[in-house]
């Protein structure tokens, strides 16, 4: 919970740092004070304890997954690239393939979507 001094942010605004004047009243309202000296109240759910070392952390984490996400798109798009080329050697485009049902494109295209990417650009 929030006590007087901590430094606390507003979901979203990092840039704004807040100090904690005042603990939180019953209806879960918190008085706050900004760097030039104004008083505002945001209700608890809408603040965030600043917390340097665990936002070290959580950087070093994310930057660590991202840098497998980058290993593992450059080796799916050369796979990708291998398959384009094994069909164009037979004057067929992935598209064409997909198009015709000659290939089974369902499986990649359920992991594309899941990632909350568009499939139409797969076959340009």
């Amino acid at each position: 919970m929030f006590k007087p001094g901590d430094k606390v942010y507003e979901y979203g605004d990092r840039y704004t740092i807040y100090t904690v004047v005042s603990g939180p009243c019953k209806n879960g309202f918190i008085d706050l004070i900004d760097n030039d000296g104004d008083t505002i109240e945001y209700h608890i759910d809408d603040i965030n304890l600043l917390d340097p070392i665990a936002d070290e952390q959580m950087v070093k984490d994310v930057t660590a997954k991202l840098k497998e996400a980058k290993d593992a798109f450059a080796v799916a798009f050369e796979l990708w690239s291998q398959a384009e080329e094994i069909a164009n050697a037979r004057n067929f485009s992935l598209q064409e393939l997909k198009h015709n049902d000659l290939v089974d494109f369902s499986e990649i295209e359920d992991v594309a979507n899941a990632g909350g990417w568009s499939t139409s650009s797969m076959y340009c």
